[in-house]
């Protein structure tokens, strides 16, 4: 088949072999990006767990009573509500957008939470990392489905990323309270400071596997409208019955939404 339909069904087509695939070849095939989109995934969610082990713990070891733990708790909550909307909008233009600021303000609370010899640092190391937290809310799922795209095999390469993922979420409460017990609290805060420099580091000079989401809108404007093409099309026609005109202005509609389908990339 030729014209528009095919345009359309050659973009929608799926990618990569009809077969199923083990995991074994899944990880030959995508060993790259899952390697660095997985260091990545890892460290983040091993900073995260970190923070939410490490910062009750380090009020109570101050003498706190059981409600001020959990006001310093809710206070780093509150702080990841307030930043998870605008996290969200800055990893839909770039996704580096939202976890660079994400890995540098947990890893400057985990600093804080070192020093913390007082309730006002507590609440800042608080603070600081439940912004951090609430800036990578939408990180590791969008880095995922990045990872994953078209590819017939996208349920195991998701299975395979969040395996790295629970990784880091269940090592870090043992590592750290591991290191509180051996050495002490702030030797474990500084640990998860490092972590998070670590991400830190990775996310900025590694290149990830991108979807060009955010380049869709961009790409989409600056293509002329269906409408505008149907009623410029129509107005050019002279002569012939209204059948004419409606057979004219569907089959340039129809074209012109092909040609759209194809420069987005969408089915």
């Amino acid at each position: 088949a030729t014209g528009p339909a095919a345009a359309v069904a050659a973009t929608s087509a799926p990618t990569g072999p009809p077969v199923h695939m083990t995991y074994v070849q899944v990880v030959t095939k995508h060993w790259l990006n899952l390697a660095r989109t997985g260091a990545i995934c890892m460290t983040l969610y091993t900073v995260r767990g970190a923070g939410v082990f490490l910062l009750p713990v380090a009020a109570a070891s101050q003498g706190l009573s059981s409600a001020q733990v959990g006001f310093v708790v809710s206070v780093a909550f509150c702080a990841s509500i307030a930043t998870l909307p605008i996290g969200a909008m800055l990893m839909d233009r770039h996704r580096k957008a939202g976890g660079v600021p994400a890995l540098a303000l947990m890893g400057l609370g985990f600093f804080a939470l070192a020093f913390a010899r007082s309730l006002g640092l507590l609440y800042t190391a608080g603070c600081l990392f439940g912004a951090g937290n609430g800036f990578s809310g939408g990180l590791g799922q969008s880095l995922g489905q990045d990872l994953a795209g078209t590819h017939p095999e996208r349920a195991m390469i998701i299975a395979l990323y969040r395996t790295t993922a629970a990784v880091g979420q269940l090592g870090s409460p043992l590592l750290l309270g591991g290191l509180a017990e051996a050495y002490s609290l702030q030797v474990a805060s500084y640990v998860a400071a490092v972590v998070s420099t670590l991400g830190l580091v990775l996310l900025v000079v590694m290149r990830l596997p991108w979807s060009g989401v955010a380049e869709q809108p961009r790409r989409y404007a600056a293509l002329p409208s269906t409408e505008m093409t149907v009623s410029s099309s129509t107005d050019d026609v002279e002569g012939g019955d209204g059948s004419d005109h409606r057979g004219n202005s569907s089959e340039n509609a129809t074209a012109a939404g092909a040609d759209r389908a194809v420069a987005l990339g969408l089915p």
